[in-house]
């Protein structure tokens, strides 16, 4: 009995002394490079609503955050960071900062803070967790990086960079005092379609169309479709000559709100990247929005012309 007391002795004085040699706390830091400009990592980083859409793991509840089964909630918020505190009251620190590194990239930085206090069994725990907390930091930070460079989670869709295909387009515009509907715009393309069988051509895409507000109480729409050859003028119809150049690229499926919100955001893209534009954005309806009721299944690409 004696032996045994003594040895629990030992033992706790040797943890004592192991103990005064360790730090009160831990910092572990991750850093990576982020392939995206500065103002989308921004967008996503200060607007927490947009949380969801690159942090790893679940949500539990509003403004709490999951991180390896620790909940976390904001504390501080700066510019280009924020500090997140353990709502659980273990004593853990998450620290994310982002700064611009050189062009289209970022440099992200993520630290964690544990503190053990004085106790000196809490110190040697804090230790030894220190290395399972450096891992998860590596794990997460590269999750991190990768949804920060997913297209679909910055912009809602994927966006690529291609080249202009179709050098001529047979055009059309109206004006109304309405936003204009689903058959209206049907019945320009109509026009087009009719125009182009009367002269033997051929229609080689799908028709395209841009609506844009005039004053608040007015609009413009134009459609075109693109044809094997140069069709000559005719009133209202007007042929274009394409230059062959670079275009942004993203398809979306939904109904007109998604496409209309779709070609704000390929725009968010173009001047996220400071890519000037030498013409208007556009649809292409690759579904036939009068053929098919249920909007859910209306297939739209986005266009937008860029220099490079």
């Amino acid at each position: 009995m004696k032996k045994s007391v003594f040895i629990i002795l030992i033992l706790i004085v040797l943890v004592v002394s192991i103990s005064w040699l360790l730090p009160a706390g831990y910092r572990s830091t991750e850093l990576t490079i982020v392939q995206r400009p500065l103002a989308p990592v921004e967008r996503m980083m200060i607007r927490q609503e947009l949380w969801k859409k690159w942090w790893p793991g679940h949500q539990p509840a509003d403004s709490v955050f999951d991180f390896y089964g620790m909940p976390l909630t904001a504390k501080t918020n700066l510019v280009n960071g924020f500090t997140l505190v353990s709502s659980n009251g273990h004593p853990f620190e998450l620290q994310c900062t982002w700064l611009p590194n050189e062009m289209n990239t970022v440099r992200l930085t993520i630290t964690a803070v544990e503190k053990a206090g004085s106790n000196p069994f809490k110190k040697i725990g804090t230790y030894f967790n220190m290395f399972s907390t450096r891992k998860k930091l590596a794990e997460w930070i590269t999750q991190v990086k990768s949804n920060l460079e997913n297209d679909k989670n910055v912009y809602g869709f994927t966006i690529k960079k291609t080249k202009v295909k179709d050098p001529y387009l047979i055009s059309t515009k109206q004006t109304y005092d309405h936003f204009p509907e689903t058959n209206e715009i049907y019945s320009l393309i109509g026009k087009l379609e009719s125009y182009i069988s009367s002269k033997k051509a051929k229609a080689i895409n799908h028709p395209i169309m841009h609506v844009h507000s005039l004053t608040d109480s007015s609009y413009e729409a134009m459609v075109a479709i693109a044809t094997d050859t140069l069709l000559p003028p005719m009133g209202a119809l007007v042929p274009k000559s394409m230059v062959l150049g670079f275009i942004l690229e993203g398809e979306v499926t939904g109904g007109a709100l998604s496409a209309w919100e779709a070609e704000k955001m390929i725009e968010h893209y173009a001047i996220d990247y400071r890519k000037a534009s030498p013409a208007i954005s556009f649809q292409r309806l690759i579904t036939n929005r009068l053929a098919e009721p249920d909007t859910t299944k209306w297939v739209t690409r986005l266009y937008y012309p860029v220099f490079d």
